[in-house]
């Protein structure tokens, strides 16, 4: 696992990319470098254009990084919408960027976001102030139930990737010594560009399982790895 807060970390999910089956470790990726949210037991989250998305895409996304995240400690407080006054303070802001990415005549992809990584209060670019977007359809296909889970796994692990960037967690796959078993991704100098102003630090193995790799494009639960990174960057969560 990685993580720092000194950079802007990008994930674009496309049909293609398989996971890679190998054992996973508790083992962890980290840059010391990061800026670790002050309570990481209560960090605040809010949605910049909540009403963009139906109730049940909204409830689907809460319920699985809420879950999710518990396993390593981590809670949230403020899932509402972004008011005035959270545009000046550290916090997740959210912005989802509707995109139609799907039809009926078999092609789709799915996914998509962006996240300034570790705790900030400054927003991306030319994204209202959000500080992670991701792209979804406004409603997930209907028509093709095979497609509908494929479509519905590829959104909630890009909800958990680019939270874990919030967090402070940066992209598996870009190791020196990620060795995916069937070559879908680059290791190594793929993409570390967007790492340049960060101190990266390797502890353990790669993890392979790990929301935070494109290889692993429909992870819906974080890894042991994952957890252990997180915990790397705030030992706090360790006693709980």
């Amino acid at each position: 696992m990685k993580f720092s807060a000194k950079s802007t970390a990008l994930l674009l999910l496309l049909m293609g990319c398989g996971g890679v089956e190998t054992d996973s470790t508790t083992d962890a990726v980290i840059d010391a470098d990061a800026t670790r949210w002050t309570n990481p037991r209560l960090i605040p989250i809010c949605f910049v254009n909540r009403s963009a998305v139906s109730d049940e895409i909204y409830r689907d996304l809460l319920r699985t990084a809420v879950n999710e995240y518990a396993r390593a400690g981590v809670y949230f407080q403020k899932w509402r919408d972004c008011r005035s006054e959270d545009y000046s303070k550290p916090i997740i802001r959210v912005k989802f960027k509707l995109g139609h990415n799907w039809d009926g005549n078999g092609s789709y992809s799915y996914g998509g976001g962006m996240s300034k990584v570790g705790m900030t209060r400054y927003g991306i670019q030319g994204e209202n102030g959000a500080t992670l977007w991701i792209r979804m359809d406004d409603h997930y296909p209907y028509s093709n139930r095979s497609k509908r889970k494929t479509v519905m796994a590829g959104t909630r692990a890009a909800f958990l990737h680019e939270i874990g960037h919030a967090l402070g967690l940066l992209h598996e796959h870009t190791r020196t010594d990620y060795r995916p078993a069937h070559g879908e991704c680059q290791a190594g100098a793929n993409h570390a560009n967007v790492y340049e102003n960060s101190s990266v630090d390797y502890v353990g193995r790669p993890d392979y399982d790990s929301v935070m790799s494109y290889c692993n494009l429909k992870a819906e639960r974080l890894s042991a790895g994952d957890i252990a990174g997180i915990r790397a960057l705030y030992p706090v969560l360790k006693r709980y």
